[in-house]
């Protein structure tokens, strides 16, 4: 009796295990050249790994995400179809670094029963994949949670540009020996440099696309990286420093509420054997959405002159200066200055009117006469705008703006990265690109390709920048080197190089208000 039970019970095992090898379904996608291997396994969970050159980079890893309805793409899915493609295309940047890109990547998409696709894609540089609704359009699906894993091989060193918020990105780098190293439930902003010294190997963490969701941060959860993202805002006042940025007061128990068919971030592992590959990686860009504007011949990408670092202090100028003695004269000065030394542009900071009101004009300042100045000098004028205001009066004050003759605005303080604000982002580059102003985004999240559609956006900040000698010595030459190979990947950064005046760590002293200096050598800056 016990060998018959015995004999029934290993029949049975050997029935559970057939069964879930039956449910188990397996595809492979290498790079074009064909060093990097993705494999996606498809069975109780959605999962996927990476080799580079037979050795694993990225261990199996989950994905999926769980909709308000209660479905679960990525969770005991069923493939109903699957397709493969291979695509080399040349793409042709307006500004940037390069005239010409090539989009080389092979593709596979995995069609599901339940009304989503995920489509993964492998370039030479790394790998991406995304989730994509395939319900009609009008259907509204509730995205109450993601799971995106990040399973990196090794323990490998981490940059961390780390945070206890979702309202900043101007953040200083943590540095880690391992992953085991941070502690549980640190998280940091996005693109993340690994260092895998076992098999030294580059891996950046980042996102591309990133339309009607919140931005993507890593979090060490169960001993591994994964997403982690903002909840939906319930409840939004105005506050802050100069209580004109729109703060999150109570959020909603989901992330995002999008259409049926919407397209998802793409999340994305770019893999370097060599540090120089990632100065020359365009993968967060080549994701991004295609072009959007036909006409691009005004976006003209050039050097400026400031006045905000410096508190407007002109030493030598034959009439008062300062913060306190904003003037026309002293800005035809600064025009005067840009014209004799073939700088093209001027940005004009905050003083020239109401921050909440751009048509209370400083009476100090004739900012349309400046602009006109600027023009007979062959100097673009450039305004400095905050982004409430901008989303309070939609298109009113870039009418003015752009009647005015300014050739580009400054939006500053978004300071939130949640499914609201993001797709706020690319209203404002619509609603210039139609005025034919470019846009330099200050005060933002991290770039996530967006300027590929709207070529017009010139810069982001997202980083600490050269304002911060104004304070501390967090934007020294040690995180500005960091920035190029992790930060950088994902756009132009509003950095505001230039400073003549320099000093060693021991010297360096934070100056404000006054005449600030930088911190390095002025062959760093």
């Amino acid at each position: 009796m016990r060998k018959k039970n015995f004999f029934l019970l290993l029949v049975t095992l050997c029935l559970c295990i057939f069964a879930q090898a039956q449910m188990l379904s397996v595809y492979e996608l290498s790079s074009p050249n064909g060093q990097l291997v993705l494999t996606v396994e498809n069975g109780r969970v959605l999962q996927y790994s990476l080799s580079l050159e037979g050795r694993s980079v990225i261990h199996p890893s989950a994905i999926c995400m769980t909709m308000q309805n209660g479905n679960i793409w990525g969770k005991n899915g069923e493939v109903v179809g699957t397709s493969t493609s291979s695509t080399s295309e040349k793409v042709y940047p307006v500004a940037g670094n390069y005239r010409e890109l090539t989009d080389h990547y092979n593709e596979l998409s995995l069609k599901f029963k339940d009304g989503y696709s995920v489509i993964f894609r492998m370039y030479n540089e790394g790998m991406a994949y995304r989730f994509c609704g395939n319900l009609p359009e009008q259907d509204s699906l509730i995205v109450v949670d993601e799971e995106a894993s990040f399973n990196l091989a090794d323990d490998p060193a981490v940059i961390l540009p780390e945070t206890t918020n979702f309202t900043a990105w101007e953040l200083s780098n943590v540095l880690y020996e391992g992953i085991s190293k941070i502690e549980e439930h640190k998280y940091g902003i996005t693109p993340t440099l690994f260092t895998n010294k076992v098999q030294n190997v580059r891996v950046v963490v980042a996102e591309s696309d990133l339309n009607n969701y919140p931005g993507m941060y890593l979090r060490k959860e169960d001993g591994k990286m994964k997403g982690y993202w903002a909840t939906y805002p319930k409840t939004i006042e105005m506050g802050s420093w100069g209580n004109f940025i729109t703060v999150v007061k109570e959020r909603e128990n989901y992330l995002a509420r999008t259409a049926g068919n919407h397209a998802f971030p793409w999340r994305m592992a770019i893999v370097a054997k060599d540090d120089k590959e990632l100065l020359t990686n365009e993968m967060i860009y080549l994701l991004a959405k295609p072009q959007q504007i036909k006409d691009t011949d005004w976006i003209r990408p050039g050097k400026a002159t400031w006045e905000w670092w410096h508190c407007a202090i002109l030493e030598k100028a034959p009439f008062p200066s300062g913060h306190q003695n904003l003037s026309t004269q002293m800005y035809k000065y600064y025009i005067d200055f840009a014209s004799e030394n073939k700088i093209p542009y001027l940005l004009v900071d905050a003083g020239w009117s109401n921050v909440f009101n751009h048509a209370d004009l400083n009476k100090n300042i004739d900012i349309k006469e400046v602009i006109r100045y600027g023009k007979e000098k062959k100097v673009g004028v450039w305004l400095w705008t905050v982004a409430a205001t901008l989303f309070q009066h939609p298109h009113c004050y870039l009418d003015s703006i752009s009647k005015w003759g300014a050739v580009g605005v400054k939006i500053d303080f978004f300071d939130r990265d949640d499914a609201q604000i993001i797709p706020q982002y690319e209203n404002l580059a619509k609603a210039c690109a139609e005025r034919h102003l470019m846009v330099d985004f200050h005060g933002c999240s991290k770039p996530t390709g967006l300027h590929r559609a709207y070529p017009n956006i010139l810069s982001y900040e997202a980083m600490r920048c050269a304002e911060c000698f104004k304070w501390d010595t967090t934007s020294n030459p040690d995180y500005q080197l960091q920035c190029i190979f992790a930060r950088m990947l994902g756009g132009g950064i509003d950095y505001t190089p230039g400073s003549m005046r320099n000093s060693t760590l021991e010297k360096f002293k934070p100056i404000d208000p006054g005449l600030p200096s930088s911190l390095g050598t002025r062959s760093h800056e």
